[in-house]
């Protein structure tokens, strides 16, 4: 996506439980749309979702120069290669955090792998999820590339990549 989501991490501070339900959503005193929450007890903290940030913008164009298929005796291999780039727009600093995905599959035949990246992930989790951690200071622009293969075998057709 182009945008960004605005997330926060919410605590109850308050002496009493909040009541689950829908409500309004405001961003700088600008209405933003509907979300929810869930029952919250004292003490107790949850996500809470305040829809799209326009003020930070992130591009993910495919470096076509490095995309390439060879053939690897009974087995093909393509290479992929993203630029993320990430502008911060606000007058402020932001926290972001860039989720991405190695492509998954099922089958034991065909493998998918994270070759390199020019900023290493600040996690790797389950199903190929890739997170990136930064702070951008305002109007500062930050890049990074990353590569992975997906190897299979000849005789197979791979689609969805």
């Amino acid at each position: 996506s182009p945008y960004t989501s605005i997330h926060s991490k919410v605590t109850n501070d308050l002496y009493y439980p909040v009541s689950g339900g829908h409500i309004s959503v405001f961003v700088n005193e600008n209405y933003v749309g509907q979300s929810s929450i869930p029952t919250v007890g004292r003490g107790e903290s949850f996500d809470l979702y305040l829809g799209i940030d326009e003020e930070i913008r992130v591009k993910r164009p495919e470096l076509t120069d490095k995309k390439k298929k060879s053939l690897l005796g009974l087995r093909t291999r393509k290479d992929f290669a993203y630029k993320i780039e990430i502008e911060n727009y606000k007058n402020e600093a932001a926290r972001v955090a860039v989720y991405d995905q190695l492509p998954v599959s099922k089958n034991n035949d065909i493998k998918a792998e994270l070759v390199s990246s020019t900023v290493k992930p600040s996690e790797t989790k389950d199903l190929g999820i890739l997170k990136w951690n930064f702070e951008l200071t305002p109007k500062e622009k930050k890049s990074f590339e990353f590569e992975f293969f997906v190897e299979h075998p000849s005789d197979k057709q791979v689609s969805g990549i």
